[in-house]
């Protein structure tokens, strides 16, 4: 037990110093809040992201609160997961390519009861990442004028969850999230005639804000071999404060010249809620299947939207899980966690009147530590996303997942006869 304490209290200093490191690379960070992100530990990761209705034994998913009941009851779980991403990005006459690799989350689990489970995490909200160049001409002037599009950062949550377990049947979990962290934002304009003479405007956004999830379960079984799960979860729509600084300048050679600056500017946006939903069926201890939906309506977002890109995101996910045989105490094959998986998703963007999709497929493994309940989890994800049609950019990346959970035994008092 101590040694889980000490190493999560190591990674959890560790990863939070990281997140200020983070950066991501993609031209669709630029609206709204960035790319949403969601529990990326190797399970689900191979599974194709499924959430809302999956329960697993020793296993933390945020993302479905009401999933923490399915923890042993006299379990202690540290999660600790990290992604590389290598992403080449394409339109009709350009190619680029980019790797990242970067901590992802950490979670702990623990009982509080029997019937009462409870989870502490660390993870990104959102990431915001891209460099854009756009050169447009000035017919009446003949010249030619760059614009530059910058954006860095992104928002972090700390969340706390709770679950309950009713009549063993179901299981309502809710989580309290502490959203922070902060957005940049640069326009860069200068013609071809003089580089050295630009205007800048630069915009800083930070975010400190609470909200909360929540989700539902229903599980039962078909008979002896079949167990099911139904799941249900809610964002609630909230209103998010943010406090934003800007500033205006041109330059030219060593002389900077501010325009405008103001600062501890304060306003807020709308954050639509996103209603989810999904189901699992495990056949024989063997083999486990899983889909998910969730449904997000952006298009009254008021918070970096120009030209109403922003819009109805949808996405769908299926996955599959086999194991040979969990109870062999023969080979150790027959514990390895076999797993695959695929996403579609409509996008919240829509751009020149295409919609912008991401898809991909998934597969990994889980490999358990041998006279221990640890388990390595390793999963790798190809998907393409955007399109290069009116001069879009498409994204084909390819990430893989590391991700350990330590398993050790809560506090108990021994009792002798």
């Amino acid at each position: 037990m101590k040694r889980i304490i000490k190493l999560g209290l190591l990674l959890f200093i560790s990863t939070f110093y990281g997140y200020s490191q983070l950066s991501t690379h993609s031209p669709y960070t630029r609206y709204g809040i960035g790319e949403q992100t969601t529990t990326a530990n190797g399970i689900k990761k191979a599974l194709g992201g499924i959430s809302n209705g999956y329960r697993l034994r020793n296993y933390i998913d945020s993302d479905q609160p009401a999933s923490y009941t399915s923890q042993d009851t006299m379990s202690f779980i540290l999660d600790l997961g990290i992604d590389g991403r290598y992403i080449n990005y394409q339109t009709q006459d350009f190619y680029q390519e980019r790797l990242n690799f970067y901590f992802k989350h950490i979670s702990i689990g623990f009982p509080l009861s029997r019937w009462m489970k409870s989870s502490i995490g660390l993870k990104p909200y959102s990431y915001v990442g891209y460099n854009l160049l756009e050169t447009l001409t000035d017919e009446a002037n003949n010249v030619e004028i760059d614009y530059m599009y910058t954006g860095e950062g992104g928002i972090n949550q700390f969340y706390i969850g709770n679950a309950i377990e009713l009549n063993k049947k179901i299981s309502i979990g809710v989580n309290l999230k502490y959203l922070f962290g902060s957005i940049n934002h640069q326009n860069q304009i200068y013609t071809r005639i003089s580089e050295s003479f630009l205007t800048n405007i630069e915009t800083k956004y930070t975010i400190n804000n609470v909200i909360f999830d929540y989700g539902i379960q229903f599980y039962n079984n078909f008979g002896e071999k079949i167990k099911y799960t139904v799941g249900l979860t809610h964002n609630p729509s909230f209103n998010i404060k943010y406090k934003y600084d800007s500033l205006i300048y041109n330059r030219n050679s060593n002389l900077i010249d501010t325009l405008l600056y103001n600062n501890d500017n304060e306003n807020k946006f709308k954050l639509p809620q996103k209603i989810g939903g999904g189901f699992a069926i495990e056949y024989n201890e063997k083999i486990t299947f899983g889909f998910d939906f969730n449904l997000q309506n952006w298009t009254e977002f008021n918070f970096r939207n120009p030209n109403n890109v922003l819009t109805k995101s949808n996405e769908f996910k299926i996955g599959l899980a086999y194991i040979p045989n969990k109870y062999s105490l023969k080979r150790y094959s027959d514990h390895i966690q076999y797993r695959i998986g695929a996403h579609y998703s409509n996008m919240n963007q829509s751009i020149n009147n295409n919609h912008l999709t991401d898809k991909g497929i998934s597969f990994g493994v889980g490999l358990p530590f041998k006279n221990s309940r640890d388990i390595f989890n390793l999963a790798f994800e190809y998907g393409i996303r955007g399109t290069t049609s009116d001069n879009l950019i498409q994204e084909n990346y390819f990430i893989t997942t590391f991700n350990i959970i330590l398993y050790d035994i809560w506090f108990f008092k021994r009792k002798i006869d």
